[in-house]
């Protein structure tokens, strides 16, 4: 695609090329004619959306918010259950399958209020693998038929709460894990004289690749595995309570992207299931955990960032591997639950922020321009050649470089040969290197699996699409970290670099998508950079949309109040300042205290 980047015959089309929108971004993104991304929340109900993400940006500043921001759609949410629970209800028909399907959520994936509200609108269970998670749990599905599957680490007061719950009538299925969890669940059980539906977990010898391949396969960190699985229901019978065990558990791992380790993982545990029934078991539910994968915009070359099938794809490889080992051995088939986070909510939210240039402007001054050394002439005449040969530039420059570490070129001098070296690569867009342009975002606190994971996240401008992006850019973040860096870009160019427009005196908006799932809540406070702005946006039956602002982002006040510097502080700081009788400093402070933790870009150029 290098020979198409010419501003003379660009087109929105090519920009939906150049950044890969069709094949991460459908149906929910696409590129309007006037240069901008339009927003489909509901694609089920319209072909096509116009609300713009910089009409959500304008409503957003409208309503006392400031960039970054995240943007959520709910609705997408709702379009993504609908398409999990179609895939299978089609694969379910197809096969002839007696079992049933159960769609729920791992909370873990999200945990903001209005993010889990929205999932239980669809009808979906709820996962949970923590104390505070249970409470979450519990306080949306207490009134609901849906199941609640009780994960994770488990303590007294844990299971505990299980037990009241499942008295109360709630759809609990506390999950066994480890086998220290029997001992304990067979002294509760005791106590209480009630045992809740239960569930086993089961480590699968199946061992998928991608980023969590190691916590899954023979030595997985998560269930149990053959001998202890025996041992725990040879304990549960000899106490009572295995009539209780309703669910064979297991979870092959996070952003599975090769169908052919979720069919072998399924084939597996279906086997066992069918042993367990064949001992006495009561089982009726096989649960799958994850994995299904979300097209970040990767390719083959990076695959753990794609997938190779579809939902109809996943849902009828599961069910069929499943279906085939019941049937060989006269089972009944059971309801297949999945635990869907990254599948469900990747696509409903991303963070919008912008991207500006810490570099010195076009024509700078002061910069030696007296030529005293034939390398930094020969630069001289390259800066106004048409077509200069980059190795030969590079060539110059290196003597240059040589010349400066020897004491034989002055400061002025290298700094101006820095400077033609820097322009003539900005020339070519065939061989330069990219530049570094900063936005106003905290990876860390934003998009943290790019820093942990080096994830790639796609990423592209939400204007100016209809315009050839001719720069070559990595984006960095305002925090003072080397790692706060994109590493990776899904670019039809290269994964090294994001093409970029020329960033003028308008402000220049990028938006980081796919962030859904898991960034939100692992974000932190690196460099002390809070939560950002959190706008949401909803699409009514006419096709008109809302946008309401959740959160206006924390100030400076509030994150230092999270690393124990109180309010009092400030205070302290503001009264320091009085008694030298700097009123502006006074006033500074509290401006300071009450603004957001991230560059306020709006008021770059003012006095």
């Amino acid at each position: 695609m290098e020979s198409s980047l010419d501003s003379r015959n660009w087109s929105t089309e090519k920009s939906a090329e150049l950044y890969r929108l069709e094949a991460w971004g459908s149906p929910y993104l696409r590129v309007t004619d006037d240069g901008g991304i339009a927003v489909n929340c509901r694609p089920d109900k319209f072909e096509q959306s116009d609300f713009t993400i910089d009409q959500i940006v304008d409503d957003l500043y409208r309503q006392g918010g400031k960039l970054p921001a995240i943007v959520r759609c709910p609705d997408i949410l709702h379009h993504r259950a609908d398409r999990i629970k179609a895939a299978f209800q089609r694969s379910i028909s197809r096969l002839s399958y007696s079992g049933d399907f159960q769609l729920c959520y791992p909370v873990k994936t999200n945990q903001r209020r209005n993010v889990v509200r929205a999932v239980r609108q669809n009808g979906i269970g709820l996962e949970v693998g923590t104390k505070a998670e249970l409470a979450i749990g519990l306080d949306e599905i207490k009134h609901s038929s849906k199941p609640l599957l009780c994960n994770g680490a488990k303590d007294r007061l844990y299971m505990d709460l299980v037990i009241h719950a499942a008295k109360a009538g709630v759809n609990a299925i506390l999950t066994i894990e480890r086998p220290e969890e029997v001992q304990l669940l067979i002294k509760r059980f005791k106590e209480h004289q009630f045992c809740p539906a239960l569930g086993l977990r089961i480590c699968p010898g199946t061992q998928a690749e991608g980023f969590w391949s190691e916590s899954t396969g023979q030595c997985g960190q998560f269930g149990m595995h053959r001998h202890e699985l025996i041992w725990a229901v040879d304990e549960l019978r000899k106490h009572g309570i295995l009539h209780h065990v309703k669910m064979l558990h297991y979870h092959l791992g996070s952003q599975i992207s090769d169908l052919q380790f979720i069919e072998r993982a399924a084939e597996e545990v279906a086997s066992v299931y069918a042993e367990l029934i064949e001992e006495g078991l009561p089982l009726k539910i096989v649960n799958a955990g994850g994995g299904i994968a979300v097209n970040y915009g990767g390719n083959s070359e990076n695959s753990y960032y794609t997938k190779n099938y579809s939902l109809d794809d996943y849902s009828y490889r599961l069910l069929s591997a499943v279906s085939g080992v019941c049937r060989r051995d006269g089972c009944p088939e059971p309801v297949i639950y999945i635990e869907s986070g990254r599948g469900l909510a990747a696509h409903h939210s991303f963070v919008v922020f912008e991207l500006f240039d810490r570099g010195l402007p076009d024509h700078p001054t002061g910069l030696q321009r007296g030529v005293q050394h034939r390398e930094l002439a020969t630069l001289e005449s390259y800066a106004r050649a048409p077509f200069p040969r980059f190795e030969r530039v590079t060539e110059a420059f290196s003597v240059c470089q040589s010349k400066y570490r020897s004491g034989l070129m002055k400061l002025r001098e290298y700094a101006r040969a820095e400077k033609l070296y820097s322009d003539l690569c900005r020339q070519s867009f065939s061989t330069r290197a990219p530049r570094n342009l900063s936005g106003n975002l905290s990876i860390f606190q934003s998009v943290p699996d790019a820093w942990g994971l080096k994830q790639l996240f796609p990423i592209m401008p939400i204007q100016r699409l209809n315009e050839a992006p001719v720069e070559r850019a990595k984006l960095l973040d305002v925090t003072c970290d080397s790692d706060g860096v994109f590493q990776e870009y899904q670019s039809a160019l290269s994964p090294e670099w994001l093409p970029v427009h020329p960033i003028g005196p308008d402000p220049y908006y990028v938006a980081a998508f796919h962030t859904g799932a898991y960034q939100e809540t692992i974000g932190d406070i690196h460099n002390l950079y809070g939560r950002t702005s959190v706008i949401r946006v909803s699409c009514n039956d006419d096709g008109s949309h809302e946008c309401e602002l959740d959160h206006a982002g924390d100030t400076v006040a509030d994150v230092m109040q999270e690393v124990s510097y109180l309010e009092d502080v400030i205070d302290e700081i503001w009264a320091f300042f009085g008694v030298t009788g700097n009123e502006e400093a006074r006033k500074a402070i509290h401006q300071l205290a009450d603004g957001s933790t991230y560059l306020d870009l709006d008021n770059r150029n003012q006095p």
